[in-house]
């Protein structure tokens, strides 16, 4: 059979302008998924055009732990955009401004508040850990409920029972949960007792098909805004809720004349929602070259907000639209993984010794061992591709037992099991 996750990634395939059919993915009971053609067939779309599959291959690259590839894909698709020019020259003026922990500021800012929207760049995993250090703060905070853009919200009305059921996290319920940053993140924030909700734009909530792309984009924003209505405040008025989403979804004011999910729930709840934006204050994406004076100026080592004189966020590039932006770290490497997950809060260097060395271009994968005994296809906790010929793998985890993995072109394989203490 082909599984829900083998159609979203045969949708993926689509947005890169691939012309498969969903009997292309993986058929998961006879070949239990396999990231690497998943990944190839993208490449493919994207050397065809990049204009078109950059950011599919971006967030691809993301999935498999190449961040250097992520943000080279990334660049090569916004230059592709903009005719190979670089981005507008910087405006910020950062005469007085002052930085603070980024978490501490937020932690601080949802004090007394209902809602709080964290917004994500899909092709960067390091946002992805910072909000699982929003969820672990919020938690501690009385937050009961996270919403993410990433859910699956299809009709049949299960994700509720399957994702607050207590099985595995997998790409059954989102597709951006094939990246293991993603999942990890859902997989804690489940166990430390949030209430998972889905709110994506149904298919039957989609405008017209010869819709322009303004009217596309206010119906999937109304969707969305109703749908988080429906499935968290409907059922629990006094709800706390953290919602993690893409770009300008986190905007409560309008932007080009268009009102984002965030300004319509506001509007439909009476809910001032805390806005935070970190989707353009990541440094080497070429996106923002606000983001990378302000990067270049307070040169961080943990994400930070930036304050101006008088008190008000410099908040990047939805001015007036989000209540702080969040500035993330340049990228850097600590032994050939992202220096972000190296050193995040409560992972650890685990190694594992091979005993015949991973050969370069395979993926290297630690699973958590409960998922990997539930399902075929559960999503590691890390993963990387190998770039040198190496017998020993190394990962950040958090602690816990997981089974590592070897996966190349054509089969995937267990290795042994490895436990964190």
């Amino acid at each position: 059979m082909i599984t829900r996750r083998g159609t979203i990634l045969a949708g993926l395939a689509a947005m890169a302008g691939s012309n498969s059919r969903a009997a292309d993915a993986p058929d998961a009971a006879k070949s239990d998924f396999l990231y690497l053609p998943q990944l190839q067939s993208v490449r493919e779309k994207a050397a065809a055009d990049i204009k078109t599959a950059g950011q599919v291959l971006a967030m691809w690259l993301a999935f498999v732990g190449d961040e250097p590839g992520a943000f080279a894909a990334m660049i090569a698709n916004f230059r592709a955009w903009r005719g190979g020019q670089p981005p507008r020259p910087a405006t910020v003026d950062l005469a007085g401004a002052t930085a603070t922990d980024a978490l501490a500021a937020i932690v601080a800012a949802s004090k007394g508040r209902r809602i709080v929207i964290l917004n994500e760049a899909h092709h960067v995993s390091a946002c992805r850990l910072f909000a699982a250090d929003v969820a672990r703060a919020l938690r501690a905070e009385g937050f009961d409920w996270l919403a993410a853009e990433a859910f699956d919200n299809s009709p049949d009305g299960q994700f509720d029972e399957r994702a607050n059921g207590g099985g595995p996290i997998d790409a059954d319920l989102g597709y951006y949960l094939s990246d293991p940053v993603f999942a990890d993140f859902v997989r804690e924030a489940r166990s430390s007792g949030f209430k998972l909700a889905a709110y994506e734009q149904r298919d039957d909530q989609r405008a017209a098909p010869d819709a322009e792309g303004a009217a596309r984009t206010a119906a999937r924003e109304e969707a969305q805004a109703n749908n988080l209505i429906a499935a968290v405040f409907d059922k629990d008025p006094n709800a706390r809720l953290l919602i993690y989403c893409g770009y300008a979804h986190a905007a409560k004011a309008p932007l080009g004349g268009q009102p984002w999910m965030a300004a319509r729930l506001k509007a439909k709840t009476g809910i001032d929602p805390l806005c935070i934006e970190q989707s353009g204050g990541m440094a080497g994406s070429d996106t923002d070259a606000n983001g990378e004076a302000v990067v270049a100026h307070f040169a961080p080592t943990r994400p930070l907000a930036v304050f101006q004189p008088d008190g008000a966020a410099l908040t990047g590039r939805f001015p007036g639209a989000v209540d702080i932006a969040v500035y993330h770290p340049r990228p850097s490497e600590i032994e050939g993984r992202p220096g972000w997950l190296a050193s995040a809060a409560g992972r650890r260097r685990a190694a594992f010794a091979m005993k015949e060395p991973a050969p370069v271009g395979s993926l290297i994968q630690a699973i958590p061992a409960a998922d990997a005994q539930q399902t075929p296809m559960a999503i590691p906790a890390d993963q990387y591709l190998v770039k040198t010929t190496a017998s020993t793998a190394v990962f950040f985890l958090r602690p816990g037992d997981y089974e590592v993995r070897i996966e190349t072109d054509a089969s995937r394989r267990t290795l042994g099991p490895l436990t964190v203490a």
